[in-house]
């Protein structure tokens, strides 16, 4: 809806909507894509090919939506309260999806450490490691160095059955 203190223009397959700091544009016949840009430096902002692919940021490819942005860009999907909120964060080389609950006393990062291969599930609110996964595949729960497929520091409680084929070792191992 455009309003009173809004221009319209229309030409040679061109709409500019002047006043709200955007243009959008399909300068050849409106069948290649639909583009918003930026009025000022006249950068693309949003794209939507004719295939139905968007392209945040970026022309779209050969996924269905691709948004990119500065360093530390971000993706967020919020409940109306305005807290519990799922995001895709790329902070640096380490992209992250935060998680975080209604109450916002719980936020969860499941990211990629910075450089050593390893993926991590990061309690922000205590600022700790909880669960580390090794590129060799290695699980480290309280540790993020697992020497083993399951290295856990501190108790376990098991309410099961250990079954091995081989024999269970528990204390000093030869």
């Amino acid at each position: 809806m455009i309003g009173q203190n809004h221009l319209l223009i229309v030409s040679l397959g061109v709409i500019t909507v002047l006043g709200f700091g955007y243009a959008f544009a399909d300068t050849t016949d409106f069948t290649t894509s639909l583009t918003f840009h930026d009025l000022t430096s006249t950068n693309d902002r949003l794209i939507i090919s004719s295939t139905g692919a968007v392209g945040i940021g970026v022309t779209p490819t050969s996924v269905l939506v691709d948004a990119r942005g500065p360093t530390n860009a971000a993706f967020r999907v919020q409940a109306d309260n305005g807290i519990a909120a799922i995001s895709v964060v790329g902070t640096g080389g380490s992209p992250q999806i935060r998680l975080r609950d209604q109450d916002a006393n719980k936020i969860f990062d499941i990211r990629l450490a910075d450089g050593v291969g390893r993926l991590e599930m990061f309690d922000t609110i205590a600022n700790s490691v909880r669960i580390a996964i090794t590129s060799t595949g290695n699980v480290g729960i309280g540790t993020i160095s697992p020497v083993a497929k399951l290295d856990v520091a501190g108790d376990i409680r098991l309410t099961g059955n250990i079954i091995s084929p081989n024999d269970i070792c528990i204390g000093a191992c030869p």
